[in-house]
């Protein structure tokens, strides 16, 4: 007899040909005589060639709604309880129910959401949390007969237990070293490959989030072998592991997806899940079958039909080994959640190392207040210079900002009509870059590009190739702007929106803004996450800024621009450079991203998740317990020697383009480069930007920017 799900009771569905179906057929005018002459083979003959046809015309049909159709029908069954219908939803359910505990993941990533949040919400949430996942997911099979470490109820005797069979013995070692060495022996598989996370970090949240990876891949696979109760299912079990392993090989979690394409490019992943579909469809009509042979009275000798059915929905293995082997799967999840939002939770505290303090006080170096007031400064150059920023880099940072002649010396031009192909010209030189899009053609229309086809860094170095090259001093392009410039309506000479508006703590009392934008000619961020695999972020041209806002009196506030948003300080909490005004702020300029901050860490978890809009601080955690990390220091320094004041009409922010043609962001492991989405757009012209045209409704207006 066939075994339900977690032990439950079998369906006993009745003779084809005698079922609730078949008394509506005998009820129609024509059609019932006929069956009833006939008999029972020619009512089972009609349903059989009825359900043909039914989901042979949802298959023709199936852009047109026919699968919602046969969906809505097989559900109308199911709730009208009939006995075919709920045998064959069977295994699809037990399926279902297997994989069910691996949904504590989301639960717990909405629960890493709140740690920063109130005392009382954090305790909220993770109250809903644990209810949620107990009472919706864990609780119907702990409390199951099938569970091996709890008795069934009602049964207070120890050989009620499926997981202690009796016999001479009691517990033979292989009964107890089975069920342990198995899931032991399936998470050292599954740890092998991702211990190389732990190189360079040896912090409490890389190895929960390590250990939680681990936990994760072997409830898989453990909830996938605890499925396989019987021989059919086991068909299921094999087939949807095989279309796992194959997504997991083209993901580049698995070697040989290389190989197999090369070897065997029929074998992908959508055929192995269209097969895997299948077997499912499949086990679902055989166990029709076999429940209906097995539920009929056999009198005297069993018939070949009834054996072959008991062969069929016999277990593969012995019942008690998959009560262990799925309990050891229901618990390696809980763990797993466990783990994981244990590893958020010491990310909350992690940040690495502390910021600089001074040599000599051992205090951090505090900004001061000038002797001359911004609004008696008349020339613009005068107050880029008194404020200018002090970069500081890593030791590997490849780039330092520059001017973009060198950039465009080594670059191609393309317009909305030679996109896509290769015969480009060369770029002007930085005077002659266009400044019109001609018609109704959008703006940006143009793009620039210096042909990188592989995305690496080595195209963007300086000509010696060394990384100590790019500590040169060069230039940064400098926007000062004066409110008394531009009266309610903006002006008529600037083609760029009003920049100052009332927005945030500080939107009526700036009257001077100041954008340092520094140009660098390559961003390769790359940060390794689990198993040695590489998170990288890249595209040709970066450009990147702070924006320093001034009362009449003094400075107000630092903005630093970062992954698709930014942060802004007040300025009684910058860090400035150790000079005698204490008016440069120091900012730290991420390792390849060039993402800028308010003081040099070692490791510091970047908040990307803004980019997809996710709540502030979420993916932050995340990325900080996963190891996806901005890195930052103060080996070296960095400090303009020209500033060039510029405005929209100033080349090369006059010029109408992207100064990249895509923005890739890929996972490097088994496979290299695995884009993760879409190629975004490259960098724009700044007064292109968001940050230019609405520099206080940006940093102030919440979005993607907000108070560090």
């Amino acid at each position: 007899m066939a075994i339900g799900p977690n032990n439950a009771e079998p369906i006993t569905p009745p003779p084809l040909g005698e079922g609730t179906a078949a008394r509506q057929l005998a009820r129609l005018p024509l059609v019932g005589p006929l069956l009833a002459r006939q008999g029972r083979r020619a009512t089972a003959a009609l349903m059989a060639a009825a359900v043909i046809v039914i989901g042979g015309a949802a298959w023709i049909f199936r852009d047109a709604g026919g699968l919602v159709f046969a969906g809505a029908f097989l559900g109308l069954l199911l709730v009208a309880g009939a006995p075919a219908a709920r045998a064959a939803i069977r295994p699809v359910a037990a399926l279902g129910l297997a994989a069910a505990p691996l949904g504590l993941m989301p639960l717990v990533f909405i629960a890493a959401g709140v740690v920063k949040y109130p005392p009382g919400v954090q305790l909220a949430i993770g109250l809903l949390t644990l209810l949620v996942g107990w009472y919706g997911l864990l609780r119907a099979e702990w409390r199951s007969p099938g569970n091996p470490i709890r008795k069934p109820p009602g049964d207070p005797s120890p050989s009620a237990t499926p997981a202690r069979p009796p016999g001479r013995a009691g517990f033979r070692w292989t009964q107890v070293a089975a069920p342990i060495l198995l899931p032991a022996a399936l998470v050292a598989v599954a740890a092998w490959p991702l211990l190389d996370v732990l190189e360079g970090s040896g912090e409490v949240s890389a190895f929960l989030f390590l250990l939680a990876a681990m936990l994760v891949g072997s409830a898989l696979v453990l909830r996938l072998l605890g499925y396989a109760r019987t021989r059919l299912r086991a068909l299921v079990t094999l087939a949807v592991g095989l279309a796992l392993t194959r997504l997991a090989m083209e993901a580049g979690l698995f070697p040989g997806h290389d190989w197999l394409t090369e070897h065997a490019p029929g074998i992908t992943t959508g055929l192995l899940m269209a097969i895997a579909g299948g077997v499912v469809a499949l086990v679902a009509l055989a166990e029709i079958a076999t429940t209906t042979v097995l539920t009929r009275d056999a009198a005297g000798e069993l018939s070949g039909a009834v054996r072959f059915a008991a062969a069929l929905e016999a277990p593969p293995t012995k019942l008690w080994v998959s009560n262990w082997i799925a309990f050891w799967g229901l618990l390696a999840a809980g763990l797993a959640a466990l783990a994981l939002l244990l590893s958020v939770v010491a990310a909350s505290f992690g940040g690495g190392a502390k910021e600089q303090f001074d040599e000599i006080t051992g205090e951090p170096i505090l900004p001061g207040r000038p002797q001359t007031p911004p609004g008696d400064v008349e020339r613009d150059e005068d107050l880029a210079e008194m404020y200018s920023p002090v970069l500081v880099f890593t030791e590997d940072q490849h780039w330092s900002p520059t001017k973009v002649d060198d950039y465009l010396a080594g670059a191609w031009i393309r317009d909305w009509k030679t996109r896509g192909t290769a015969d480009l010209p060369e770029a002007p030189p930085v005077d002659a870059l266009p400044t019109q899009c001609p018609g109704v053609i959008p703006k940006p229309c143009y793009e620039l590009t210096i042909r990188c086809p592989t995305a690496e860094s080595d195209c963007a170095l300086k000509k010696d190739g060394t990384p100590g090259e790019a500590r040169k001093d060069e230039a940064v392009y400098v926007r000062v702007e004066r409110r008394e410039d531009w009266p309610e309506r903006g002006r008529d000479d600037r083609d760029s929106p009003n920049p100052f508006a009332d927005v945030g703590k500080y939107g009526a009392a700036t009257q001077f803004l100041i954008q340092y934008w520094y140009f660098y000619p390559y961003d390769e961020w790359v940060a390794p996450v689990l198993g040695g695999m590489q998170f990288k972020q890249r595209h040709e041209a970066d450009w990147e800024a702070v924006t320093i806002g001034l009362s009449a009196s003094g400075p107000l506030f630092v903005a630093y621009s970062q992954h698709c948003g930014g942060t802004w300080s007040e300025w009684g909490k910058v860090r400035v450079a150790n000079t005698p005004s204490r008016l440069r702020p120091l900012v730290a300029a991420a390792e390849g991203s060039q993402a800028n901050y308010r003081f040099a860490e070692e490791r510091r978890a970047p908040d990307w998740g803004k980019c997809a809009g996710v709540p502030a601080d979420t993916m932050t955690l995340v990325s900080y317990a996963s190891n996806i990390r901005d890195e930052t220091g103060s080996a070296w320094s960095w400090q303009p020697s020209e500033h060039l004041t510029v405005t929209e009409a100033t080349p090369p922010m006059s010029f109408v383009g992207r100064w990249a043609p895509y923005s890739r962001t890929t996972l490097d492991n088994f496979r290299e480069d695995i884009p993760l989405g879409g190629d975004s757009a490259g960098p724009a012209t700044p007064p292109f930007q968001r940050l230019w045209q609405h520099p206080m409704r940006t940093i102030f207006g919440g979005g993607n920017w907000h108070h560090e």
